[in-house]
């Protein structure tokens, strides 16, 4: 057996630091990194309650059996439908409570079928209702592929020793018998009883359980097929994140950017990495060719040392053929034949760490203009002086104005465009008031987001503070449209998202730190957010929750579409971050 002190993790964090909590709250399965930082500028010399850091320890080790020797072969044990399995995890003597509605609530929701048990008046029952309880709902799946269990949230109960109270979400993925994919959501409270953590590991330490929700959710038909051997993009040299050397992990860093180039009715795509290995992806016979050196693009970082995953498509000349920007490069678009690099006449220069491009035609002159979003390596923030409260972690944002005849200049200072000097990963170009000049949206990683009001001028406003759309969640994507055909636009902010974040967090509030740093370290693993505008005024409303569209973990690049094409926008959020173990994913 491995020892609490090993699972207390302080091999990744001295404990005298915990909590005056944190840089960052990043889950990767059993790990946690918390770069919990007294060195910043508002927590300086500042340090939790000695008492309130052993409790979040000692719930956080707690966890740690629970999901491993609990949760793991809870799951195990549904993908396999071994009943005998489940019911050795649990006392003997297991009280349970389950849900008395046989049918459950149904909808329809575009292509799918929404199904939830919940509601007053549970039905008190024992070890063999339970598993009935669950067999019943787990028949809908013909095959099993795979089910988790996380803990959400833990609280030790008073006056009974090594007595813990558990939120656990249990998620089971698979096919119905239509072969259609199907998803099991559901949330249990479950509580533990133990004289050590043995008793864990060799089960019946569940004394009690009461299931307060199941959601099935089933797909009516397949929207969607993996073709990626098929289309060739298989044979393109992407790097292996999986196989690389932790000196080589920034090749991970990529943007893509989509557009038919050629005009030929097919979509083409560049991508761009930090490696400086671009690629055009030209579409041919249904599947992928890289066209990058015979269209004239540079296949190298020209540079050697600057960084760039800048691509995106801009017609610079409204020519009808987009041009491309691609790593550091400037390319015009010759007819859909070829690309000519334009860089130096252009005036354009991406800068340092370009992290992100957005295309608008801010001044209403016709010609398309380009913001980029300028990051910071990671390793250099985290040498600073800290980052809650730091404005001054990153490097301001550029807007290059369109001139015409292929010349861009930087009107980022008089624009007042430049955002601080932060560490912005994207931007989106929206409509916040009622006037036809676009308006900008930053999503900052480190420091609140920025809502820049185009004032029609040719500057910019900072309304973040007024707008209620600029929380402090160390944002690393946007995606802006109208997803309710109001003719409004919504924000939807990709955050990052950690379910062990959030549990510590549910310990420790306002009255625990300095004046208004609680806000921004409670952000930093709040989930995405959805934003929406009032009526009769410019100012958004936080409606995540309604919506439920917060719980994924560690989000990069939404994106808004109509996937099933009923006329209303659909959200699709990328979610993970790189680990270097397969059975250590995101949080």
């Amino acid at each position: 057996m491995v020892s609490n002190q090993t699972h207390r993790l302080e091999h990744i964090v001295n404990k005298t630091l915990l909590i005056p909590l944190m840089l960052l709250v990043l889950v990767s399965g059993v790990g946690i990194w918390f770069l919990f930082s007294g060195s910043g500028s508002s927590l300086k010399d500042f340090e939790l309650d000695k008492d309130k850091q052993e409790f979040i320890w000692d719930a956080e080790h707690v966890t740690f059996e629970i999901e491993n020797y609990f949760g793991k072969p809870l799951a195990a044990a549904i993908v396999t439908a071994d009943n005998e399995a489940i019911g050795a995890l649990v006392h003997n003597d297991l009280i349970a409570e389950v849900p008395s509605s046989t049918t459950g609530e149904q909808r329809e929701i575009g292509e799918f079928t929404e199904q939830t048990w919940s509601g007053p008046n549970p039905i008190q029952t024992d070890v063999n209702g339970l598993l009935d309880f669950l067999n019943r709902h787990l028949e809908v799946f013909a095959t099993i592929t795979r089910a988790k269990t996380r803990v959400l949230h833990i609280t030790a109960v008073d006056g009974q020793p090594n007595t813990w109270d558990t939120e656990l979400l249990l998620t089971v993925h698979g096919e119905n018998e239509a072969k259609k994919s199907a998803k099991l959501t559901s949330h249990h409270q479950v509580r533990f009883q133990y004289e050590d953590d043995e008793q864990i590991h060799d089960g019946g330490a569940a004394t009690a359980w009461k299931t307060t929700d199941l959601t099935m959710v089933q797909a009516k038909q397949s929207l969607m097929k993996e073709i990626t051997t098929e289309s060739g993009l298989r044979k393109i040299s992407l790097p292996d994140n999986w196989k690389l050397p932790l000196s080589e992990t920034s090749q991970f860093h990529f943007q893509i950017a989509v557009e038919d180039f050629d005009r030929d009715g097919d979509l083409d795509i560049a991508v761009a990495s930090y490696n400086g290995v671009p690629f055009l992806l030209c579409a041919e016979k249904g599947g992928f060719v890289d066209r990058s050196r015979e269209m004239g693009l540079q296949t190298w970082n020209p540079s050697g040392i600057t960084k760039s995953a800048l691509a995106g498509w801009v017609d610079i000349d409204n020519d009808n053929f987009p041009d491309l920007v691609l790593g550091q490069q400037m390319y015009k678009n010759i007819g859909g034949l070829r690309f000519k690099d334009i860089t130096r006449e252009s005036g354009f220069s991406a800068g340092f760490d370009p992290h992100g491009m957005s295309v608008a035609d801010y001044n209403v002159d016709g010609l398309l203009d380009i913001y980029v979003a300028r990051s910071h390596d990671f390793g250099q923030i985290v040498d600073r002086a800290g980052w809650v409260g730091d404005e001054e972690g990153g490097a301001p944002n550029t807007l290059w104005k369109n001139l015409g005849n292929g010349k861009f200049a930087d009107v980022t200072m008089e624009s007042n465009a430049g955002g601080g000097a932060r560490t912005s990963f994207t931007s989106s170009w929206l409509y916040f008031d009622d006037d036809h000049y676009p308006d900008l949206y930053v999503a900052n990683d480190f420091a609140k987001n920025l809502v820049l009001r185009n004032q029609g001028d040719g500057t910019f406003e900072d309304i973040s503070e007024v707008c209620g759309a600029a929380d402090f969640a160390t944002s690393m994507g946007v995606a802006t449209g109208d997803l309710d055909n109001d003719g409004t636009t919504e924000i939807y902010v990709a955050n990052m998202y950690s379910k062990m974040g959030r549990r510590i967090i549910s310990h420790v509030g306002d009255e625990d730190y300095p004046k208004d740093i609680f806000p921004q370290i409670q952000g930093s693993c709040a989930g995405n957010r959805l934003y929406r505008k009032t009526d009769g005024d410019n100012r958004y409303v936080d409606v995540t929750d309604q919506a439920g569209v917060n719980e994924v973990g560690w989000a990069f690049a939404p994106i808004m579409c109509d996937f099933n094409g009923d006329g209303l926008l659909d959200l699709y959020a990328t979610t993970g971050f790189m680990s270097f173990d397969r059975e250590k994913p995101d949080g």
